[in-house]
């Protein structure tokens, strides 16, 4: 409730002081005396209208209006630097700023009155001429029915929602409750004790596979190597030279045959001399001069002795050598058979590509 109105040099009224009945106050008086300027200074103060400096005394710079409402002062000022409202309690005061056509909404709120709520000199009566949509809309800003319409709306919503989730929920609780007839007779200990061993089994089998999985991957590393140990191996050009050299093994082991032939039959000799010697021995003196020849003839197969020893002892070599080479060779023979029989692709003579048929011959080939 408005107690109280202050004017200050706005339109006629220099300073003008008038205070409201708690029922009905008239104002009388002549005409162009400032009764409707009261009323534009309500409406200054309520609804921010009229804009402008318009309102202002002639010949001044400044004017208030001040309103006393629900023990609040309102206070409206305008002059060439400032346009503002004051909001003023008991020890507190609030200055708005920056308005436009804005009011504060504690002005709004402390008043709440609005345009409506006042009417003019020389306005019409009050929605009785005026047209439908308008008093529609009056009545709608009276009583805000679309904000009715608003909540109403988001009940409805609100209720479907609800009977959505309703409906929703005694279908969950009906298939609870069939799941539950199914599983009334159910024993549960048992199906623990049945869980508990099944656990022990699987934990038992997991240990199992464990040590499989460990024993596999030592397997997969121990491959790896292999694998990498194989890509280090040069592949058929190295081995088909190792091949060529290996086929004049077979005549240097028959060389060194015959050597050891040759030298067994230099030992035959030479016991045969030793047997002549040891009978010149028991001859008389007086065959020195052919003890002297068998001497030199004895000195020289000493010679060949000495030879045939160191050949026997090249050849004894040689046949180990042989032996050894026999072994490479085979384990040769054995990787080579491996090799091009899995991951020879072309042909080492001619460069063709070979198809299993023909890797078979040519292993069976190089083998022979």
């Amino acid at each position: 409730m408005i107690d109280k109105i202050i004017l200050k040099n706005f339109q006629s009224h220099q300073s003008s002081e008038l205070d409201f009945h708690n029922g009905v106050t008239v104002i009388t008086g002549s005409s162009n005396q400032g009764k409707t300027s009261v009323l534009r200074a309500l409406n200054w103060v309520i609804n921010n209208r009229p804009r402008g400096k318009g309102i202002i005394r002639r010949g001044e710079d400044l004017c208030e209006v001040s309103l006393y409402a629900n023990g609040r002062l309102i206070k409206r000022v305008r002059s060439k630097n400032e346009n503002c409202y004051y909001f003023i309690t008991n020890n507190d005061e609030i200055k708005f700023e920056a308005l436009g056509g804005n009011i504060p909404e504690e002005i709004v709120s402390l008043l709440n009155i609005k345009e409506i709520n006042i009417q003019e000199q020389l306005d019409p009566y009050f929605l009785v001429l005026d047209s439908p949509g308008k008093v529609g809309l009056y009545i709608n800003s009276i009583t805000k029915l679309d904000e009715v319409d608003r909540i109403i709306s988001q009940l409805s919503s609100l209720i479907r929602t609800e009977i959505s989730t309703q409906t929703q929920l005694n279908v969950e609780l009906q298939q609870i409750e069939d799941e539950e007839r199914i599983y009334k007779d159910f024993d549960l200990k048992d199906f623990e004790k049945k869980v508990e061993k099944y656990c022990y089994l699987v934990k038992d089998r997991r240990e199992v596979l464990c040590l499989e999985i460990t024993s596999l991957k030592s397997t997969i590393s121990m491959l790896k190597e292999v694998k990498d140990e194989l890509h280090m191996i040069s592949l058929p050009i190295n081995i088909i030279e190792l091949i060529e050299d290996s086929k004049s093994l077979p005549k240097q082991y028959k060389d060194l045959e015959d050597q050891a032939y040759y030298l067994d039959t230099l030992i035959v000799d030479y016991d045969n001399y030793s047997s002549e010697l040891l009978i010149i021995k028991s001859v008389d003196f007086s065959l020195l001069d052919e003890v002297d020849k068998y001497k030199n003839k004895m000195s020289h197969l000493t010679d060949d002795i000495e030879f045939v020893n160191h050949i026997i002892l090249e050849i004894k070599d040689s046949i180990y050598d042989i032996k050894f080479c026999e072994k490479t060779m085979k384990s040769f023979d054995d990787e080579i058979s491996y090799i091009m029989q899995s991951e020879l692709a072309d042909c080492p003579y001619c460069g063709q590509e070979l198809n299993d048929e023909a890797r078979i011959v040519l292993c069976k080939g190089i083998e022979v």
